[in-house]
């Protein structure tokens, strides 16, 4: 009868290992971050009607969907070999940061504060801005 129990302990702690281990590759190797290339774009707004319509109805049912947005270049940010755009309009104070996929880097070059950009980037939420990650350059 021991000998039984152990045999099955041991078969679970087996089956445990291997689904942990098996869970782990597919988490280590899984890509981290989506190519903004491929996805398909679930809607064209300007910097300042995604700034107006987030404040008055928020966004929920846009999370995590590839937006294309246009608005003014007001900033450019570099930080841990990571590039973020400030869009916004006019002089608002409020901004739709757009986190660059590292092969956008080359293009930092040509812009200039002020330029009108159309950028498409999954919409994360918004903190005190907007936020768009994995963002290229149109």
């Amino acid at each position: 009868m021991r000998k039984k129990i152990k045999n099955n302990t041991l078969l679970i702690f087996t089956i445990g290992l291997v689904l942990l281990l098996t869970g782990s590759v597919f988490i280590l190797t899984k890509p981290s971050y989506k190519n903004t290339y491929k996805l398909k774009t679930f809607k064209q707004l300007s910097s300042q009607n995604l700034i107006h319509e987030y404040e008055k109805e928020g966004y929920e049912n846009f999370i995590e969907k590839a937006l294309e947005i246009d608005g003014v270049l007001k900033k450019i940010h570099y930080k841990n070999n990571i590039y973020t755009l400030y869009l916004s309009y006019e002089a608002n104070e409020s901004f739709v940061l757009c986190e660059l996929q590292h092969d956008q880097n080359p293009k930092i070059p040509n812009l200039k504060i002020g330029d009108t950009l159309i950028i498409k980037g999954i919409l994360k939420g918004k903190l005190l801005d907007i936020v768009l990650l994995n963002c290229i350059i149109i």
